[in-house]
């Protein structure tokens, strides 16, 4: 049954991709672009700030400090999840299920068993679990070794 929704999405995406104008996908580009450079810069200063808390060196900073930083936090949860809706929905070809990206790559990551009949089912699942082993050797382990593990 899983292998059939799957499928059902992908016909509905290319469906829908029909229907585009071309100037549509370029502006989305830049966007998503635009959001994962920014949840990127984001994603550094929050692993950071959890370092210092976990260090015990975030009560030295200043009260000012801290709470940009938490505002920092909550900002850069709110363009993960943007950008978990709007990017990788179209890389991986399917609806998010989680509400953030790193744990969305986690589920691809650790679980690359499709047993469905369809070729083209197969064929999804293991481009995700490759993309999912790229997001986390090339962007997210080499910041963190902890983020990407289950």
């Amino acid at each position: 049954m899983n292998g059939v929704i799957d499928m059902m999405n992908l016909i509905e995406i290319l469906d829908w991709f029909k229907e585009i104008d071309p100037m549509y996908i370029l502006y989305w580009f830049e966007g998503v672009t635009i959001l994962f450079a920014l949840t990127f810069l984001f994603y550094l200063a929050v692993i950071h700030l959890r370092d210092m808390k976990e260090a015990d060196t975030i009560k030295d900073l200043h009260w000012t400090g801290q709470g940009l930083g938490y505002s920092f936090l909550y900002l850069g949860l709110i363009m993960d999840a943007v950008l978990n809706v709007v990017g990788l929905s179209v890389c991986m070809l399917e609806y998010p299920k989680e509400f953030l990206c790193t744990a969305r790559v986690i589920r691809h990551k650790f679980s690359n068993q499709s047993t469905s009949q369809f070729t083209a089912i197969r064929w999804l699942s293991d481009m995700r679990h490759k993309q999912a082993l790229w997001w986390c050797s090339k962007w997210l382990t080499p910041v963190d070794t902890r983020h990407c593990e289950k």
